[in-house]
């Protein structure tokens, strides 16, 4: 459901206020003036902050974009920037029905972006709505160990390997007399990380995984922790300092209590579902084509690397892949390989080029230059969790429905705006 706004915010939903930055709209839209709308009787009815002609900006959708907007920008909360942002809401809504009336909402560029903007948050929200099943409550003394954990910072070092067989390797080492340093040293180089990087300096609340930081800072100086896992691998950790601040008054603690608890199970959850959606797609049966993977690596190498001009995009990998994902076709990989060409299946589902080139600019350009196939098990990540998504209904969430109609809104004004330049 919608998040109650901080108190704050919540003269912003005062109608009247929307009123008045919005009036004169109407000498810009034809001459008939936006007008506020009040609440309905029936619940069933969806509550709108304001309205010009039939075009309407829902209170949930107004809601969730001012609070984005009071989170990042430098602005202070002002009735001008409430009314200047309402405007701006309604202004993109009336474009975006403009667009549904030239027909642009069946364009497969609008369906693309889309995707592109929800796939990703469907799949993110159905691995945290799983990992909350798994978590135990948060009791007093969690959250106290963690306002210690805040206030505190570590100078580490550490042993590491990418899996557990790995690092119980090095510590049957440690532990036959071998020196930690040279131990360390040698896991760094075995990864591919310069010699002395396993020097990691001071290290502070929220700058390792969580179980990682639960067993590094219950270390004292020369100690060294059991084999702990993170999302980079397993870790052997060395503590050479510690830094602590303690605090004699309980105000302190009291006044940050709740955002610890909230932090701590986003943490939690955050660790949790990582866990889980790597558990879930290697339950999946995947099967990739590796001749396939070949051919469009094969194409899109030259895009990639810049030597072929791409006629309205931005120089630069990010740019080709926004492209490729938008217009596949005017990049000349249609003849070469066909959209629809199955490049894996997963658990039976046939994953196509066209799957891919949509989903590419979600991945990292890094992975997509050089890690052709970890670049398509991401994509295929996302792709297959929205699925799960969708079959246990958590596509019609409230949430997920106000996501998907402000991605929608925003396609439609992009696909408005680049028929216009053009």
């Amino acid at each position: 459901m919608i998040p109650k706004p901080p108190a704050a915010y919540g003269a912003f939903f005062k109608r009247a206020a929307v009123l008045a930055g919005l009036a004169w709209l109407g000498t810009a839209c034809g001459g008939d003036a936006p007008r506020v709308v009040e609440p309905r009787e029936s619940p069933d009815t969806p509550d709108w902050i304001a309205e010009w002609r039939h075009v309407r900006l829902p209170e949930a959708e107004f809601q969730r974009q001012y609070i984005r907007l009071a989170s990042t920008a430098p602005a202070p909360d002002s009735r001008e920037l409430r009314t200047r942002t309402a405007y701006e809401l309604l202004e993109r809504r009336i474009l975006a029905d403009h667009a549904r009336r030239l027909s642009l909402d069946t364009l497969s560029s609008v369906r693309r972006r889309v995707i592109q903007a929800t796939e990703p948050q469907l799949a993110t929200a159905f691995i945290r709505e799983q990992a909350l099943r798994s978590q135990p409550p948060i009791r007093e003394q969690d959250v106290r160990d963690a306002f210690r954990r805040r206030h505190t910072r570590m100078d580490l070092q550490q042993i590491y390997a990418p899996d557990r067989a790995g690092i119980d390797a090095f510590n049957e080492r440690l532990r036959s007399g071998e020196p930690f340093d040279s131990l360390a040293s040698e896991s760094m180089r075995a990864a591919g990380q310069p010699a002395d990087s396993w020097k990691m300096g001071w290290v502070g609340w929220n700058q390792l995984g969580l179980d990682a930081e639960i067993a590094a800072f219950a270390l004292q100086p020369g100690q060294i922790s059991q084999p702990v896992r993170s999302a980079a691998g397993w870790h052997l950790f060395r503590a050479e300092n510690r830094q602590e601040t303690f605090f004699a008054d309980a105000g302190t603690y009291a006044d940050s209590r709740e955002s610890l608890r909230n932090a701590l199970e986003r943490r939690r959850v955050q660790q949790a579902g990582g866990a889980l959606a790597d558990s879930i797609l290697r339950a999946a049966e995947l099967r990739l084509d590796p001749g396939v993977l070949r051919k469009v690596w094969e194409e899109l190498a030259p895009l990639l690397s810049g030597a072929s001009g791409v006629s309205g995009a931005a120089p630069g990998p990010p740019a080709v892949l926004r492209a490729l994902s938008t217009d596949p076709e005017r990049l000349g990989l249609t003849a070469a390989i066909p959209l629809d060409t199955p490049m894996a299946t997963l658990d039976g589902r046939a994953f196509t080029v066209q799957d891919l080139l949509v989903r590419l600019p979600n991945v990292p350009a890094d992975l997509v230059i050089r890690q052709p196939r970890r670049a398509v098990e991401l994509a295929l990540g996302d792709w297959h969790l929205s699925r799960l998504a969708a079959e246990s209904g958590l596509d019609r969430d409230p949430e997920r429905i106000l996501e998907s109609n402000l991605a929608r809104t925003s396609a439609l004004v992009q696909a408005l705006l680049s028929r216009t330049l053009d």
